[in-house]
């Protein structure tokens, strides 16, 4: 019984523990809604591509860049572009990490805004391959402000 045990631990602890030295690509596909002041109201659906690097054990630096593809009656319309500077904290051993996300909306145009936010997801990772999903809140600077909780998941490649 303490054999099994003790592979089971030493198992979760090898498929939890996440690669922070070194670099690492992600690709996520993330969901938005918005929490205030429309409450419901839906966020175009986006994909996320980001680079990291790992900075000592416990933080990890990332850039992403986002674009959002409209959906439903809005497909006329230009998907949205984000540049998302990222600061990840990661504990050695624990699937759990920690994400501040700040988010440059429309960088290139006159209509472009400033989002900022948080994120708690779960890794797990196996040989440089891991998966993530996360759930955050990321308000948008606009008058009023809006609260976007969005919900991503994907998949991660380090090396």
């Amino acid at each position: 019984m303490r054999l099994h045990l003790s592979l089971l631990i030493a198992s979760l602890l090898i498929l939890t523990s996440p690669a922070h030295a070194g670099t690492f690509f992600e690709a996520s596909l993330g969901y938005g809604v918005e929490a205030a002041p429309n409450p419901g109201e839906s966020q175009d659906p986006n994909l996320m591509v980001a680079a990291g690097w790992g900075i000592g054990e416990l933080i990890i630096a990332e850039l992403g860049l986002v674009g959002a593809y409209p959906g439903g009656e809005d497909l006329p319309r230009q998907g949205e572009l984000q540049i998302r500077p990222m600061l990840v904290i990661s504990p050695p051993l624990l699937p759990l990490y920690l994400r501040g996300t700040l988010a440059f909306k429309d960088p290139f145009s006159e209509s472009r805004k400033l989002a900022y936010g948080a994120s708690l997801g779960l890794r797990f990772s196996l040989m440089g391959l891991g998966a993530f999903a996360e759930l955050g809140a990321l308000p948008v600077n606009t008058d009023p402000v809006r609260w976007i909780a969005e919900g991503r998941v994907g998949a991660s490649l380090a090396f």
